[in-house]
């Protein structure tokens, strides 16, 4: 995903798009950054990952175990897997659907808005909900708060012809954070995605004058982020938070500040006195009236390493 942002800055649209194919073949949840690319307008990424996942799931596999064997097996899959989902099991996952291994919303959701067992134990159910709902309001609040979730992406995201280096690496840094967060399963190992997300805070923080009150704030915010990750760690009693969805509210704390940083620098003066890069040079940036775009190159240096 991280080469496929790099391609999209570099304009190379047909890199991008068979790298997130790549991604999408591997593990299916990187398919909703097309939801992106549309709204972007990258018309040229979206055919491309549409064409490549088309090679990647239908046609390769189809030299080796032939058509329609292939695309039986596709539909299988997509079926249990994709499609599956009811009050007892998330893609025919009764087992681990619903336990506190899950941090994605849905998962989260139920397992707070209704009495769902978060330690697979038939013996002794644990449950941490706050309400009691039914299963189908539980879905209309996880509807109402993804569509939020959305709309605050798309509020804080500047016009196109407003982008810098800067913010385009905010901007994919809450688009990693939005799937991460809307996959059906998301258990512990889906957060490796989570390293760049991390470093662009790590980055506004190096780069936010010190000592100051603004400094001050997004070390706290970076701070808490990294306490409620620690959660995760295999230490006894740290799956009771976790059951309480600690790693989903650190993504929702990290999508929310960055989403915040990104109005902010949408507002501020130098910003839209900053020069985009230019269609004959993807990597020129120059430096902004007055502005200091240090942060802004060191960004997407991390980005292109």
């Amino acid at each position: 995903m991280l080469g496929a942002f790099t391609c999209l800055q570099l304009k190379k649209e047909w890199c991008a798009g068979a790298l997130i194919a790549a991604a999408v073949s591997i593990k299916a949840f990187p398919i909703l950054s097309i939801a992106y690319l549309v709204y972007r307008r990258h018309w040229k990424a979206t055919l491309f990952t549409l064409a490549f996942m088309f090679f990647f799931l239908v046609l390769l596999p189809a030299s080796l175990r032939g058509f329609q064997r292939n695309l039986q097996d596709l539909k299988t899959w997509s079926e249990g897997m994709v499609f599956h989902y009811d009050a007892n099991s998330i893609a025919q996952r009764p087992s681990r659907g619903y336990s506190w291994e899950n941090q994605s919303l849905i998962a989260v959701a139920n397992r707070l808005l209704r009495p769902v067992d978060a330690f697979r134990d038939k013996n002794k159910p644990h449950y941490v909900n706050l309400v009691n709902l039914e299963f189908k309001y539980v879905n209309s609040i996880i509807v109402i708060i993804g569509l939020g979730f959305c709309l605050f992406y798309i509020i804080s995201m500047p016009r196109y012809t407003r982008r810098t280096m800067l913010s385009n690496s905010i901007e994919y840094a809450m688009l990693l954070l939005l799937i991460l967060l809307f996959t059906p399963l998301s258990f512990t190992y889906f957060y490796v995605w989570l390293l760049y997300p991390l470093m662009v805070v790590l980055n506004i923080l190096l780069t936010t004058p010190f000592p100051s009150r603004e400094w001050n704030k997004t070390l706290t915010w970076f701070m808490v982020c990294l306490l409620l990750l620690c959660f995760t760690l295999p230490v006894p009693g740290f799956n009771r938070l976790g059951a309480l969805g600690n790693t989903f509210w650190a993504c929702v704390l990290l999508l929310v500040g960055l989403g915040w940083k990104l109005r902010k620098l949408k507002n501020h003066r130098d910003f839209h006195d900053a020069a985009l890069p230019q269609p004959n040079d993807p990597l020129s940036f120059p430096p902004s009236q007055g502005g200091d775009t240090r942060g802004c190159k060191k960004t997407f240096q991390n980005l292109s390493s």
